[in-house]
């Protein structure tokens, strides 16, 4: 029997980082896609929205980087880990990403130029969905057989200027072709 570190980073391998990273696929798809509603609750539908893709960003980044929590390293072969794509985000978009949501600070804007919008969540969702598949390469075989998670196909997401959580949408529909997550 599995002691309860062994256990819980089987469950992290198996569910939490998988989840991670579907989330932060799929809202990023949904907020390229139509939002249903109108006025207050499409509002709140896109905040939502955005709010639980620096949230699920903010986590992945940590993991990779051996900050908070579970460490990516904790999970390798060697049991090192030194993250290569999320080193390449800009410091300015990991600026707006820490001041943008979860935090309640005196750097909290209203300027959209300074929130993240569209080519930022872009850029987030590339390093990181890079970082899972070297990630994944490197995993010890008993994590990485239990880690079902399948990348999108990056050259389909697209590059596109859009909507913060203060400005309108952008109707854009987008299918990465993704699987689900096998159970």
């Amino acid at each position: 029997m599995p002691n309860k570190s062994e256990k819980i980073k089987r469950e992290i391998a198996k569910e939490h980082l998988g989840y991670g990273l579907d989330m932060l696929q799929r809202t990023y798809e949904a907020l390229l896609g139509q939002i249903t509603g109108s006025g207050q609750l499409k509002r709140i539908t896109t905040n939502a929205l955005i709010e639980s893709f620096c949230i699920h960003t903010r986590s992945l980044i940590e993991f990779f980087s051996n900050k908070q929590g579970a460490h990516a390293r904790d999970f390798t072969m060697t049991g090192k880990y030194k993250a290569s794509s999320i080193s390449k985000i800009r410091s300015q978009t990991i600026q707006k990403l820490n001041t943008h949501v979860a935090h309640l600070t005196y750097d909290r804007t209203t300027e959209t130029s300074k929130k993240i919008g569209v080519a930022e969540r872009r850029e987030l969702l590339v390093a990181i969905v890079e970082e899972a598949v070297s990630f994944k390469e490197q995993m010890k075989p008993g994590y990485r057989s239990l880690f079902s998670w399948s990348p999108p196909q990056l050259d389909r997401v697209p590059v596109s200027r859009g909507q913060t959580a203060t400005n309108s949408i952008t109707m854009t529909t987008l299918n990465l072709g993704m699987g689900r997550r096998g159970k």
